[in-house]
Parts: C-alpha cells; structure tokens; sequence
C-alpha cells in the first residue's frame, strides 16, 4: 500500500539535490525543505560531487538537473545505478530545449520520473508546491523495483529466444508473481468496431507508458488511433511524443488544437492543457477548467472518450498520484468500454489505478507489458504483440 504522510514524521526523507545554477538550487531545496518530511542532506553544483554524495550520504532520494557543467545528468543516472541505486527524478529546464528534447532518454537509464523545473508561477503556487513535494515523497519511497522487473524481463526475452532456437519449451520468469483481483464487475466481450485507444498516467507514467506501446509495438500500426495524457510540465508534451517516437519508430505527434487524430498514429496531449474529444477524430484544447486541480484533467479527457465513442474505445489507467481520471473511466466503463488499471505491484505510486479499481472502473488489471495482449485481442490481432 501507499504511505500515509503520517509515516513519514519519525523517518523523513533524506534527499540529494544536484542542480548547477546557484539561484535554482537554492530555489529547490527551499521547495523541498518546507515539507517537513524531506530533509535535503546534500546540495551540490556537479555530477560528479552529486554521484560521490549519493554513495556517501545513501539517500533515499535524488533530484538531479540534465545540463551539469562536468558529467551530465544521464551520467550520473548511469553511475548511480551501477554503484548505489536510488531513486532519481530528472529535472529538466524550459530555457534550455536541447536538454529538454533529450530528457526522456533518462527512463531509459533508470530513472524513476522525469519532471520539468518550476517557473515563477508553480513557485508561488501553494497547490502546486504540495503536489510536487507529495510526488517525491512518494517516488522517496518506492523499492527501484521497475528496473528489476525490466531486467527479469530482458532475461526472459533472451531465455525464450534461445530456447526458440534450440526448439526448447519457452522459459517462464523464476520470480512469483501476485494473484490477480477478482473483477467488479462483468466486462465486455471483444468487438470488432473498436475505434480508439486512450491511456492515461501521472507520476511514473512516461516509463509506464513506453513499456505498454513497446509492447504493442509489433502490431503496428494499428487500425486505431491511440491518444495519450500525462502530467506533464508546460512545455513537454513536444518532448514526450519526439521520445517515444524514437524508441517505437513510430508516428508520434502532439495533440494541436481543433486538430484530428487517425488510426495508426499515436498523440501526446500537450502539457498543461486540457483535451476533450468533441467528436470522432477530433479534439478541443484549452487551458481553463473550473475546479479541475490538474492539468490535463484526466477524468475530463476520459469522460468526453466515453460520451463520443462508449463501448468503441479501449481506456487504460497507469500508475500516478491521486485520483485524476479514476471518475472518467468509471465513466468509459459504464459507457460499455474495454477498462484496463495497472496492478500495485507494477506502479511506481499505486494512486489513480488504485481509486480507479476500488470505484469498480478497471475491468482488467494488470502490469504494463500485460497489457498489450489483451488490448490486441480486442482488436482482432492477437499474437503480434511482445510477452
């Protein structure tokens, strides 16, 4: 389960700050330190002196900048991880757009979040500083456990290869895995007349996402469009989508307002912005929701999913904070929509799928790389698809 705030008060999280720019890092260890539960042990101006502390020092927690003037920061993820792995979230600069085009690539290393700097505003955003500092006590404490989980996959990927080669039975994975939950409620059966793939995350997502689409990525492309929102910084949406296009080599483009979306490709909505489907094939963006704390609203993107399309589309859940989009899937759910909620032991904060799930709106649950099978079945093309 998730911890409380409370049972952070006896022990408060050790963190390590490696940012280069005096006048940000004095920014963010003020951020960090009025949370009386996280208690930076460390801020430092190098990769280097960063990577030393973290061995040292053994924190919980690192933040580290992407531009650093010795080692950068996909160097320090690299040495952390190989000699003292600990959670790291990235922090990538908005005025800087090279280190923000290539800020994903951190996941790819082992980092647990990328996130981009605050401006001014989010600074003087009482809301926003309590939801930052909520993400990284919750980042603080979850086990680096998807990197071990990528390893044990990889070496089943190589385990089945092999065994292909020497017409051998197909190898399993040796770690138990947890039983699956009963579901709420009936699902749906498969329909030849899906239309549309939606997948929703937060913190965590960009690692959670990649792994589902990798996945899926054999069966491209698919026959139906796939949309895809975050919470993400103002200016990362661009970057997201130029991401995953990379890895997937595939089409992924940003979400554009008034814009249409077609079977085959893949869209990332734009960071800080809210999306609504209005009608088959096209969106709205905006920037003002009333009484909506995130940006994107996830339950508003979802809810808008299951009034347009209803039992046509398929809507995924992954790991992330809160309980943004839980409301809207339960909504895609009743419409007659396949739902889908990534299971505890896969997310890195099991918050939205777990609301989701104890609302009755996920009708399978399962980890990110399970995910792809039963989504191609529900699109006729089982079999295609990574295990």
């Amino acid at each position: 389960m998730s911890p409380t705030p409370g049972e952070y008060k006896d022990k408060p999280i050790r963190l390590v700050v490696i940012e280069d720019s005096p006048i940000q890092r004095e920014a963010l260890v003020d951020l960090f330190e009025e949370d009386p539960n996280i208690q930076v042990v460390a801020a430092v101006g190098t990769g280097k002196e960063g990577v030393e502390r973290v061995k040292t020092l053994k924190p919980d927690l690192v933040t580290c900048d992407i531009g650093l003037p010795d080692i950068d920061g996909f160097e320090v993820v690299r040495s952390v991880m190989a000699e003292q792995p600990t959670p790291v979230i990235m922090l990538t600069a908005t005025l800087r757009p090279k280190w923000r085009k290539d800020a994903f690539h951190a996941l790819t290393l082992g980092a647990m979040d990328v996130i981009e700097k605050p401006e001014l505003s989010d600074l003087n955003d009482k809301e926003w500083r309590k939801r930052i500092q909520r993400q990284l006590r919750f980042i603080a404490r979850s086990p680096v456990i998807p990197h071990v989980l990528d390893r044990i996959k990889q070496r089943t990927d190589r385990l089945r290869a092999q065994a292909m080669e020497r017409n051998e039975p197909t190898p399993t994975p040796t770690t138990p895995r947890p039983a699956p939950r009963p579901l709420q409620a009936a699902q749906p059966s498969p329909a030849a007349g899906m239309e549309l793939l939606v997948v929703v995350a937060s913190a965590g997502g960009p690692k959670a996402v990649r792994t589902l689409l990798e996945g899926l990525a054999p069966a491209f492309p698919l026959r139906v469009p796939i949309l895809i929102a975050l919470h993400l910084g103002r200016h990362m949406g661009a970057s997201f989508a130029g991401f995953l296009g990379q890895v997937l080599r595939a089409p992924v483009v940003e979400l554009l307002d008034q814009g249409s979306f077609e079977p085959g490709n893949i869209y990332v909505a734009p960071g800080r912005k809210h999306v609504e489907v209005v009608s088959r094939g096209r969106v709205r963006i905006f920037d003002q929701l009333p009484d909506s704390t995130y940006s994107p609203s996830l339950d508003y993107l979802l809810w808008s999913v299951a009034r347009v399309y209803g039992r046509t589309a398929i809507g995924c859940i992954l790991t992330g904070m809160g309980a943004d989009g839980a409301d809207g899937l339960l909504a895609m759910r009743r419409s007659g929509a396949l739902t889908l909620g990534q299971d505890e032991a896969s997310s890195l904060v099991y918050g939205m799928p777990r609301v989701a799930f104890e609302l009755g709106a996920v009708g399978v649950q399962q980890a990110p790389h399970e995910m792809p099978a039963t989504i191609c079945e529900w699109l006729g093309v089982s079999g295609k698809v990574r295990m």
